[in-house]
């Protein structure tokens, strides 16, 4: 899951415009999203910008596609949990 969440300020939500919303693709990626570049994380509801899967045969298989997806998330505007 990413959050707009602060990990250096305990985990604290980031609320504010997401100016930047480039999430990953390609086989054995999948994004579920519940907010879109020109959005808004609001401040009085959940944080979560998206949740991020990956699959593979085995699980470092996957986990390797994961951090590929991770390094292509592409976030501005606010924290995310994505360095975490």
């Amino acid at each position: 899951r990413v959050y707009a969440e602060s990990a250096a300020r305990g985990f604290l939500p980031d609320p504010g415009p997401l100016l930047r919303h480039a999430p990953p693709g390609g086989p054995y990626v999948r994004l579920d999203a519940g907010v879109e570049e020109g959005g808004v994380v609001p401040v009085y509801y959940d944080p979560m910008i998206s949740k991020l899967s990956t699959w593979g045969r085995t699980r470092e298989e996957a986990i390797v596609r994961m951090d590929r997806a991770l390094s292509e998330y592409d976030i501005a505007g606010v924290e995310t949990t994505i360095p975490f």
